[in-house]
């Protein structure tokens, strides 16, 4: 297990280190409270892995099995264990945790260069969740890991990303999940490689964490990460403002059909105070705890009033 920001506020809590992981001393205190079991290892010993034990880890996001974020994640997280994709054949960005119930969801079993043996779903992030669970891989999987997303998901993001619906199907069904997104800006290209970067380095921390109750955890990067980003890393909630409502109208001529483009800018949300937004969108890493129904009841979790 790699030695860093996590372990040192674990073994030598620091100021700056508590400053860096989280939102408040108390934070950290609070979640280390109710010691409910995160995960419970595979039977598979390997060398060089998280405490020296193989995880069965299910990969999938809501950019589709060829975007680079998935990529990204999966080298971050295959030092850990098996690593098995389970991913929307095709972009299914913003729908939430819509799941597949009146038609067939069609699965093809591929044989990715970079992968291996895979699985494309025509279907949601939450459908694969789902599908891995009970039909593909089997209940014994360690760890959903679902990203790399291209583009933030803080804030009310959580609630209409499929990104982090995948994390949620896997709180749902009591599976450890880890939610990963990367933060676009315009003119500012994505760092994939940084981006794996600070995903490997994350999560062996984040799976020793101890959640007081069904949750999982979400990952914003900022746009463009910091080439110090280890000292950059803050535990915050997530924020609760809406985001800005502006659209763009265009009328047909005929005068019954009204056109509407969503044409807000992300970076103009009305928010203060420490949250997953005002944390990346001033350049630093936001890791916030997710409750999967209603609050943690510590700080750290989400979401800001």
């Amino acid at each position: 297990m790699c030695e860093g920001l996590w372990d040192r506020i674990r073994s030598d809590p620091s100021d700056q280190d508590r400053e860096n992981l989280s939102y408040g001393t108390s934070a950290t205190d609070a979640f280390r409270q109710v010691r409910l079991p995160l995960w419970e290892p595979s039977r598979k010993p390997i060398q060089d892995t998280f405490e020296d034990v193989a995880l069965l880890i299910v990969l999938t996001n809501d950019d589709g099995y060829e975007a680079p974020g998935l990529h990204a994640a999966y080298e971050a997280a295959r030092r850990l264990g098996e690593v098995r994709v389970v991913a929307p054949r095709s972009e299914r960005s913003a729908c939430s945790h819509t799941i597949t119930l009146r038609r067939p969801i069609a699965v093809e079993r591929l044989r990715h260069d970079h992968y291996g043996e895979m699985y494309a779903v025509d279907g949601t992030p939450a459908d694969c969740v789902r599908l891995a669970f009970a039909e593909l891989i089997g209940e014994e999987i360690d760890l959903v890991l679902s990203g790399v997303n291209r583009g933030a998901n803080a804030g009310v993001d959580v609630y209409y990303s499929g990104t982090v619906a995948g994390a949620r199907e896997a709180a749902i069904l009591r599976i450890p999940a880890i939610a990963v997104s990367q933060a676009v800006r315009e003119d500012v290209d994505i760092d994939w490689h940084r981006a794996r970067e600070v995903t490997k380095e994350l999560l062996p921390g984040l799976l020793e964490e101890q959640l007081p109750a069904a949750g999982f955890w979400n990952i914003n990067m900022p746009s463009p990460i910091p080439e110090t980003w280890q000292e950059r890393v803050r535990r915050v909630p997530v924020a609760g403002h809406a985001m800005p409502m502006k659209f763009n109208r265009r009328e047909h001529k005929e005068g019954s059909l009204l056109e509407f483009t969503y044409g807000a800018s992300y970076w103009l949300r009305e928010e203060r105070g420490p949250s997953d937004y005002t944390t990346i969108r001033d350049g630093e890493i936001a890791v916030s705890a997710v409750p999967l129904m209603g609050r943690f009841g510590c700080p750290g979790d989400g979401p800001v009033e």
